[in-house]
């Protein structure tokens, strides 16, 4: 979920700094509060807890074992996702800023080592989720997972400067479109 919300963030400030270049001067831009990414968030994790429960067709027992799991699992790979986004930072220097080689060689492996940590999360969780599920519903939480970040990419590229979406615009695989107007309000097949 992190990962979605910085990508939210991230488009939404890169549509904001190009608003800022003149391309729409007819509308305000305006950066989101911290109290609005923490909506945002929310919003997301609400959306995505949704969408996973209707994939995986949980039962009240295997969702009662299955969610403190997975927030636990959500939790560290928000923590990891922090870790892999001071080391890149660390990859920029700042203004007037040069590295020396060592600095530069151990920048550059923090971030290797960086990139890591969520697979070992997701490793060690895996063996978790297999104790508590049936495989076949291990299996439909992955899917859903990776079916979940698609669609959230494909709204975010669908929004405005503000964002805003541009109302429903089709689903590329099935024709249908997102939002009200979609299959259900959140555009889930």
């Amino acid at each position: 979920m992190a990962v979605m919300l910085l990508v939210v963030c991230s488009a939404a400030n890169a549509q904001n700094q190009r608003g800022q270049r003149g391309q729409r001067p007819d509308r305000e831009r305006k950066e989101m509060t911290e109290e609005d990414k923490q909506k945002v968030a929310e919003q997301m994790a609400a959306e995505k807890k949704e969408f996973l429960n209707k994939k995986m067709m949980l039962t009240d027992e295997e969702a009662e074992r299955f969610w403190p799991v997975y927030d636990l699992m959500q939790a560290e790979l928000q923590e990891a996702h922090k870790v892999e986004m001071k080391a890149t930072r660390s990859l920029h220097p700042k203004k007037g800023e040069t590295f020396t080689d060592e600095e530069a060689a151990r920048r550059v492996d923090e971030y290797i080592a960086s990139l890591s940590l969520d697979n070992e999360i997701i490793a060690r969780y895996n063996a978790q989720l297999k104790a508590i599920l049936p495989v076949q519903k291990v299996a439909a939480y992955y899917a859903a997972e990776a079916q979940f970040r698609k669609k959230m990419a494909e709204r975010i590229t669908r929004r405005d400067g503000h964002g805003e979406g541009r109302g429903p615009a089709p689903d590329r695989q099935s024709g249908r479109g997102f939002g009200p107007d979609g299959p259900d309000r959140n555009g889930w097949d």
